[in-house]
């Protein structure tokens, strides 16, 4: 989509009730929010030449700091709570915690003897063994465990593949301080005493330069023996695993079913053994200096069925198979006996108005799973293209589904002939091997429209960002993501943004050089009609200004250049809070570039419009 400013356009003053000098730009008729005295501001405030607000609401913000790709500061986004944000404007420097350059290791904890041996990829150096006779190879994985509260966050990755003085692996990485959950995962090619996946949550990272040796957790032993049916299907090259659930990460050694052993044909059972090693998560204790082990009661014991098998994914909670403490390293699994016989769902995916078959993406997830025992989990999802023919062909377990149905990706200027997204529940008994008459019926999609007196405007329609587990969205308790939309007001001073249906943080945001702050409505539902906004006016903004600064080696650097980007709390109904323990979302509320000397001019609204 092209930006054009406009040939011809509107000056509707009334809609301010105020008079706004427009001031320069002699060219753009459009309202400019200029002032050189109070008389031009109303019950507002002529400063540094902007009528500005009096009464602003927004005391606490969120704001982040990223400098470009190619300036001498290293490329990550920094971030920062403010609770004393200016309401009426004013000066405001940002003095952001510069990037912390970590050095570590994986070590084994004091008085283990037993050094495992890895195997590599390369068949010149087939042994990553550690000269120290300490240290560990791994892969790592850091990721803020702060509630940013739905703002875009950035993994950072590290590998050892350094040797130090010693000759022991190491790993280095350059992050933003912060709170992060460290995920250490050894190579998967092990010898001897085996060594699983290592997770380190809350781990705060605060310092600039930082050392830190990650101690081997208490590795359990679990030796598994699942007793299956003869008449169930094989379970032969299923793999086990045990995984934590708040970010589904393994934390185990990962094993593949081989053969069962048969106690004869007198018996209707056969055994499928497993071994596997799993970890304890380590959590630290804020009233200590030191990591205590706290045993995760919810860790997920689960089976994948082979990439060749249509079969859900099994889950058991640990606490249920007695391995709370470790202390049972022996488990009969004899409650797990069976698998649904797969069905074959044929569908069409049509357009609603005239039955044309359409191209797209269908997802199936399930929230149920027919056939298993009980007291078992079981989770299935798919996604399958579409062809042009509309034909959906899909062999899945019988159950009940939450379907989503995505058409080709919105194009061009105008939301004309697109469709929308479907979201639709499925059941698909298990006494019908074949199953027709689903239809997935795609009606034209809606949008976002509304009129504005600043033609050239950018509207932007962002989903509404939310916090699910991975072991809630496994099972279809995850809300659809709508598809973003993006538009700009036209010369008649009207918006269309294409919509999904789905909850939107919509904001109209005018040139920043016109002075006016962006117009911010959070969490606009949209259904299968047009959601219209009415008259958006921009409103008059409190002008914070100040220096981007971030520390580097003892001093402070300007973060010139740097994309500066505003957030204010929001609760569970969308509307402001300033107490972050409140906050639920946040939802961007201005945005800027600082010059090459970090200083920077932020436009920041009085208030945000709460939906409708």
């Amino acid at each position: 989509m092209s930006r054009r400013l406009a040939a011809l356009l509107w000056w509707l003053p009334a809609a301010w009730g105020c008079t706004v000098t427009a001031v320069g730009q002699r060219d753009d008729p459009r309202p400019n929010n200029a002032c050189s005295s109070d008389s031009e501001c109303g019950a507002d405030s002529c400063r540094d030449g902007l009528c500005q607000t009096v009464n602003g609401k927004l005391e606490a913000l969120l704001v982040s700091a990223t400098p470009p790709s190619d300036s001498g500061i290293a490329h990550m986004t920094f971030v920062t709570g403010l609770d004393d944000v200016p309401t009426s404007g004013g000066s405001l420097d940002l003095q952001l915690p510069g990037p912390s350059h970590v050095l570590g290791s994986l070590v084994l904890p004091k008085g283990v003897t037993c050094y495992p041996g890895f195997l590599s990829d390369d068949p010149k150096n087939p042994f990553l063994t550690a000269d120290d006779g300490k240290s560990l190879p791994a892969t790592v994985t850091f990721a803020l465990s702060e509630r940013l509260l739905g703002l875009p966050q950035q993994l950072n990755f590290a590998s050892t593949g350094i040797r130090n003085a010693q000759g022991g692996y190491t790993f280095e990485a350059r992050l933003p301080r912060g709170q992060y959950d460290v995920y250490l995962v050894p190579p998967p090619h092990q010898l001897g005493c085996a060594v699983p996946p290592q997770l380190y949550r809350n781990l705060v990272i605060g310092v600039e330069n930082a050392e830190i040796n990650f101690p081997l957790s208490s590795i359990s032993q679990l030796s598994l023996s699942i007793r299956w049916p003869k008449a169930s299907p094989s379970l032969k090259g299923w793999t086990v695993d045990m995984i934590e659930p708040l970010g589904g990460n393994p934390i185990s050694t990962e094993l593949v079913l081989g053969d069962p052993s048969d106690s004869g044909e007198a018996s209707t059972t056969v055994d499928y053994g497993a071994q596997l090693s799993y970890s304890t998560v380590i959590v630290p204790v804020a009233t200590t200096t030191t990591t205590t082990e706290i045993k995760a009661a919810k860790d997920l014991l689960r089976f994948r069925p082979r990439s060749d098998q249509v079969a859900p994914t099994i889950y058991m909670d640990r606490t249920g198979l007695g391995l709370l403490s470790g202390q049972s390293p022996a488990v009969l699994i004899d409650r797990f006996t069976r698998l649904p016989q797969p069905v074959q769902v044929e569908s069409q995916l049509v357009r609603l108005d005239d039955g044309t078959p359409v191209a797209g993406y269908v997802t199936l997830v399930s929230t149920r799973i027919y056939g298993v025992d009980d007291g078992i989990f079981a989770s299935y999802q798919t996604t399958l293209s579409v062809a042009a023919d509309g034909a959906l062909h899909a062999v899945v377990p019988p159950g009940t589904y939450k379907v989503w149905a995505v058409p080709p990706v919105l194009g061009g200027p105008s939301a004309e002939g697109a469709l929308a997204a479907l979201q639709a529940d499925w059941e698909v008994p298990a006494d019908i091997p074949v199953q027709y008459g689903k239809v997935l019926e795609l009606s034209p999609i809606a949008a976002i429209v509304g009129q504005s007196s600043f033609p050239g405007a950018q509207v932007q329609a962002v989903p509404s960002p939310s916090v699910i587990l991975p072991f809630d969205d496994a099972f279809g308790n995850g809300p659809f993501i709508p598809r973003a939309g993006v538009g700009l007001v036209d010369d008649a001073g009207k918006f269309a943004v294409a919509a999904d249906p789905g909850l939107f943080d919509v904001s109209v945001q005018g040139p920043e050089s016109l002075g006016f702050a962006w117009q911010v409505f959070p969490g606009v539902e949209v259904k299968d009609r047009n959601r219209d906004l009415g008259r958006v006016t921009l409103p008059r903004p409190s002008l914070l200004s100040g220096v981007a600064r971030v520390s580097l080696a003892g001093s402070q650097a300007p973060l010139g250049s740097a994309v500066i980007r505003a957030y204010a709390y929001l609760d569970k109904n969308f509307a402001y809070t300033r107490d972050v323990k409140q906050a639920e979302r946040v939802v961007q509320v201005a945005e800027t570039r600082a010059n090459v000397d970090g200083s920077f001019r932020l436009l920041v609204p009085a208030s945000i419009t709460a939906p409708k």
